[in-house]
């Protein structure tokens, strides 16, 4: 593997770009793929982006004949793909073991989202006792934190729960972040490739619950205690905040006596403002308000400094993943993770990072940003997966010091 060391510095514009030029790529085009269902075709990039719009097709599917067909490749026998339901949305994956009959990637053409490597080394099962497996039904995960608490007290529990066989066991738990990062990697939204034109929340939302699959979270069903918001549209408002509505009652104490119930909510911030008694969260896929104390959102913005500050700024996204309750009718946040993102939701640590990702975008590159070490133990800020062999690329910079 080729190691490049970058050195990321303030220039004008046109410096700024001879410096990026040796990064330079030709976009490539891509046919519009298709896929099949309810008896019509559809293209495939907006039924992945623009997912509520086809609800009433795909519930019909799921139905009759149970699945839908990808047109991305021509086989003897169709290439079928699951319509999985979660919440009240419905989302295409890919049929199990069936990945790599679908289109590779060619210099002219990206691969479809579903192409699955299928020479590739299979990755060694994770142990019993790890935090996040993966299994055929989706991500299996233990968190630190509990969704039942005996008292309204915040803080991180290392629980002990049932395993698939009934037997009570010890497991690791994972925090927030590590939660987070490993669906953005098992959702394959970490890579980018050549020519990959845009990625909106909706696209990112559907590959988020394709990943989290039928896999439970801390021992329940994954809708029932995590909200992965989806992409707001003018005309499904009234259904989006509906939707999350629901989630939300459904939190309330069952009896005087009891605590509310806790769960997750995963969106992209808006805004963070002042309140009476603290601050409240925004996300942009809704009108609804999270409120916060001093005390956890100055911890919030000391652990993800670098996502915090980039909050409100047109180049960059911050994700966040929420746990909340539900307390005198409003909606409180006990503990979240924020990560810091370029404009098209690839994950970066820093915000020269994401000036580095944004541009490696606009020029069609193909490049991922690795969330785990490789065999080596490195880490790279990005590698660049368009050249004949990897090349390694490191961002460096002080902030607040232009010269």
């Amino acid at each position: 593997m080729i190691s490049i060391v970058f050195c990321w510095v303030y220039a004008p514009p046109d410096r700024d770009n001879r410096f990026i030029s040796c990064l330079l790529s030709a976009k490539t085009s891509m046919s519009a793929i298709r896929v099949a269902f309810d008896d019509r075709t559809y293209v495939l990039e907006d039924v992945l982006e623009n997912g509520a719009r086809y609800v009433r097709q795909l519930e019909r599917a799921r139905k009759t004949p149970g699945w839908a067909e990808c047109q991305c490749a021509q086989h003897d026998t169709p290439l079928r793909l699951v319509i999985r339901r979660y919440g009240s949305m419905y989302h295409l994956a890919g049929w199990p073991d069936d990945g790599h009959r679908h289109a590779k990637a060619t210099p002219t053409a990206k691969a479809c989202p579903f192409y699955k490597d299928g020479s590739a080394v299979t990755t060694k099962a994770a142990p019993a006792d790890a935090a996040i497996r993966k299994t055929a039904a989706g991500l299996n995960t233990r968190l630190d934190v509990v969704f039942a608490p005996a008292s309204t007290a915040a803080g991180p529990v290392k629980p002990t729960t049932p395993d698939a066989a009934g037997e009570r066991k010890s497991r690791q738990t994972a925090s927030l972040l590590a939660f987070l990062q490993s669906l953005w990697s098992e959702a394959s939204l970490n890579v980018w490739p050549a020519g990959g034109g845009t990625r909106n929340w909706g696209f990112c939302s559907t590959a988020l619950v394709e990943a989290i699959g039928d896999g439970p979270i801390n021992g329940q069903q994954a809708d029932r205690v995590l909200h992965v918001m989806r992409r707001f549209e003018a005309d499904q408002s009234k259904a989006i905040n509906d939707e999350l509505d629901q989630f939300i009652a459904a939190l309330a104490p069952v009896g005087e006596a009891a605590p509310s119930r806790r769960a997750l909510v995963l969106g992209e911030i808006n805004e963070i403002g002042p309140s009476k008694y603290g601050h409240t969260i925004t996300l942009r896929q809704s009108r609804r308000r999270y409120y916060t104390d001093n005390r956890l959102l100055d911890k919030v913005a000391a652990s993800y400094r670098f996502a915090y500050a980039a909050i409100g700024e047109k180049q960059a996204r911050v994700v966040t993943l929420m746990l909340v309750e539900l307390k005198n009718g409003y909606a409180r946040v006990v503990d979240a993770c924020l990560m810091l993102c370029s404009a098209t939701f690839l994950p970066c640590d820093s915000s020269f990072e994401v000036a580095m990702a944004n541009r490696l975008t606009r020029e069609g590159r193909a490049f991922e940003k690795p969330l785990s070490p490789n065999a080596d133990g490195i880490l790279p800020d990005f590698v660049l997966t368009d050249t004949p062999q990897a090349v390694e690329i490191e961002v460096y910079g002080l902030n607040g010091l232009a010269e």
